[in-house]
């Protein structure tokens, strides 16, 4: 009855309920012979009210009458195309603009996309269950491809700007302390009770997020110090632009006029050396509380100085 409704209302006139049930008498159920079978006055009257309250339909009054018409659209959605072609490409749930492009009669192709990650679709019917389950503060159980499952309160979705991966940043009652799931590892998942603590729990995330640099959360204890100091020209602020843009966290100190040092407490700090080792050539100086992730950045710096020594070896022999 739903479909029949709305495609009723889509003329754009008003109908009285006793109209619509007539409508739907002879043009949507006139196969059956048996009244009993049809919607009666007050079925279609609350569903009708139903609409009403989602904003889908609206009431004209003729004089002591109701009429039900279709909500009128006062958007004008030719000034959403450029932001509906963007966020079908470039968001989660795109599809959402996707569908609204479609209703426009000509194409909009004016973005083109270094990173264009279409592997979100796969995920998108369980980001939007997700994404309710936050909105609801309900907890929910993930059952993973690997026939695992476990019980989480839903707090936070994260997107890698690198891999276009999406994680679901949760507090996992089995383990007592906030973990990431990778989206596309979970099958589906079931949505369960309002969690009745979950402001706690989001509190954790958003005191958690300054020292998240990816997904990580090795040990969730203490925290571990990195930082490292380049060596700017005065002609070459674009690469002090570039430590402001792409950092997630953390600080950038000026130390004097051609040197600056970035500096940051994580939880993981392993996860910072690929876009530390971007710098290689301008680091003057390294450091990490850590001394595994320490030795291991100088023992790739000396690594790869060995293939040098041998290149150079090879051609002069």
């Amino acid at each position: 009855m739903h479909f029949y409704l709305l495609d009723i209302l889509a003329d754009g006139q008003a109908y009285s309920v006793a109209e619509m049930e007539n409508l739907l008498s002879d043009r949507c159920f006139n196969c059956f012979s048996n009244k009993m079978h049809q919607p009666d006055a007050k079925t279609v009257r609350n569903k009708l009210n139903d609409y009403v309250e989602l904003g889908l339909l609206q009431i004209v009054k003729q004089g002591r009458r109701n009429l039900y018409r279709l909500q009128q659209d006062k958007v004008n959605w030719h000034s959403w195309q450029l932001a509906c072609a963007f966020f079908s490409e470039a968001a989660p749930l795109g599809e959402v603009g996707s569908y609204i492009l479609d209703k426009f009669p000509e194409d909009c192709d004016v973005f083109n996309f270094k990173h264009h990650f279409i592997l979100y679709t796969m995920d998108s019917q369980l980001l939007y269950e997700l994404l309710e389950a936050i909105n609801d503060k309900k907890s929910v159980i993930l059952y993973n491809w690997e026939n695992g499952q476990q019980t989480v309160c839903p707090l936070k979705i994260y997107c890698s700007t690198r891999t276009g991966r999406q994680y679901l940043l949760g507090y996992s009652y089995d383990e007592n302390k906030l973990l990431f799931n990778r989206l596309n590892r979970i099958k589906c998942i079931k949505v369960k009770e309002r969690e009745n603590n979950y402001e706690h729990y989001l509190q954790l995330a958003q005191k958690a997020a300054p020292h998240i640099w990816g997904v990580s959360l090795f040990g969730a204890g203490e925290l571990e110090r990195i930082s490292f100091t380049v060596e700017v020209a005065s002609d070459e602020q674009f690469i002090v632009q570039r430590l402001e843009r792409e950092k997630r966290c953390g600080t950038v100190q000026q130390l004097d006029a051609e040197h600056y040092r970035f500096s940051i407490a994580v939880y993981d700090a392993r996860e910072l050396l690929p876009w530390i080792r971007t710098f290689i050539g301008r680091i003057t100086a390294f450091s990490c509380s850590n001394k595994a992730v320490q030795e291991l950045f100088f023992d790739d710096l000396e690594q790869m100085a060995s293939y040098y020594r041998e290149a150079e070896a090879d051609e002069k022999q």
